[in-house]
C-alpha cells in the first residue's frame, strides 16, 4: 500500500508485488502552490497503466477518481476510536484554549493560515497550543505551549484539555 504521489515510484520499481494499492487521501495536486512541479507530477499519478487498486477515505474523492480517471476506488470510512476520543463538557469561564495541529513545513496543511487566524484573537482571552509530528513552530507563531511528536495514545488527553481544535 502506498500513499501520496511520490511513493508511486516504489510500487512501479518492484514487479514482484502481487497486490498493489494506492491510498488516495485527497486531491494531491492541491497540496502544492501554483507553478510547483509537484502539481503536475501528482496529477500524473492517477494515469497509471499497471494493475493498481485504489482506496480512499472520502466519497467525493471516490467520485472524482471515477469521473476524471475512470478509477474504481474502494471506500474505507475515516473515523475516530470513540473509546479513546470521548466528548467532554468544557467551561468557557477561563481562557479558551485553541489547539492548532499540523505540520508547519507542509504547504497544503495551511498551518500558517491557522496561525494568521489565531493571531487576531486577544491573548488575554485565548491560549494557543501547537501540536505537530514533524514541523516546529515558525518564529512568528504566537504559541503558549508547543507539543512536538506526541505519542498517539496521549493525543486524546491533549484534545480533552482544549476547547477548540483547529486542524486545517
Amino acid at each position: 500500500i502506498v500513499t501520496f504521489w511520490n511513493t508511486m515510484n516504489f510500487i512501479r520499481k518492484y514487479s514482484n508485488i502481487k497486490n498493489r494499492y494506492y491510498f488516495v487521501q485527497g486531491f494531491e495536486t492541491d497540496f502544492y502552490a501554483h507553478g510547483n512541479i509537484g502539481k503536475i507530477l501528482a496529477n500524473q499519478t492517477y494515469c497509471t497503466f499497471f494493475s493498481l487498486n485504489y482506496i480512499t477515505i472520502s466519497k467525493w474523492c471516490q467520485n472524482w477518481l471515477k469521473e476524471n480517471f475512470e478509477k474504481d476506488a474502494a471506500y474505507a470510512p475515516n473515523g475516530l476510536d470513540i473509546e479513546l476520543f470521548q466528548p467532554r463538557k468544557r467551561s468557557f469561564n477561563e481562557k479558551i484554549r485553541i489547539l492548532v495541529e499540523g505540520n508547519s513545513k507542509e504547504y497544503y496543511k495551511n498551518v500558517d493560515e491557522s496561525f494568521q487566524i489565531v493571531d487576531r484573537l486577544p491573548p488575554e482571552k485565548f491560549e494557543i497550543w501547537y501540536m505537530s509530528y514533524l514541523g516546529k513552530p515558525k518564529p512568528w507563531y504566537r504559541v503558549d505551549k508547543i507539543l512536538i511528536n506526541i505519542p498517539h495514545d496521549e493525543v486524546a488527553e491533549i484534545y480533552r484539555q482544549c476547547h477548540i481544535l483547529l486542524k486545517s
